[in-house]
């Protein structure tokens, strides 16, 4: 391939992996807005010992969520800070590749380390859910019959 081509290649995964990280951040978005929605909806229900552990899992999940946003942000920062001294201190020929090359190495450290955050936190969310989904059809069932 050509270096052009190998380029082109390179910015396209970037591309589709910011993508894939934006998205997974609106869905994981929505599912926290659905289980507080659900929550509201059956916490005068009775069965305060299943509240207590959709309240958990759910605690986990954002502990795991906004701790990866959190520290995947301030990583950015300190290595945006050691690429800005680095080029201050020995400015690069060709200032906008070397950039480009130092973004992409810091995003693929953090491709690697994000489903060590994120499979944790869609899990614990889901299982709350789970259960405040149950609650629900438990008490639905219960005043149906």
């Amino acid at each position: 391939m050509q270096s052009a081509q190998i380029q082109a290649v390179k910015e396209l995964m970037d591309k589709q992996q910011s993508q894939v990280t934006s998205y997974s951040a609106i869905i994981i978005g929505v599912g926290y807005a659905g289980f507080f929605a659900l929550w509201s909806l059956v916490k005068d229900y009775p069965y305060p010992k299943l509240h207590a552990v959709a309240g958990i899992l759910i605690g986990v999940s954002l502990l795991f969520y906004v701790g990866w946003e959190i520290g995947h942000m301030i990583y950015r920062v300190l290595q945006l800070n050691s690429i800005s001294h680095d080029f201050r201190e020995t400015p690069p020929i060709d200032p906008l590749k070397a950039l480009g090359d130092r973004l992409n190495a810091i995003d693929q450290r953090g491709f690697k380390v994000w489903p060590w955050a994120l499979i944790p936190s869609v899990v614990t969310g889901l299982l709350g859910g789970g259960i405040l989904l149950a609650i629900f059809v438990l008490e639905l069932s219960r005043k149906l019959a």
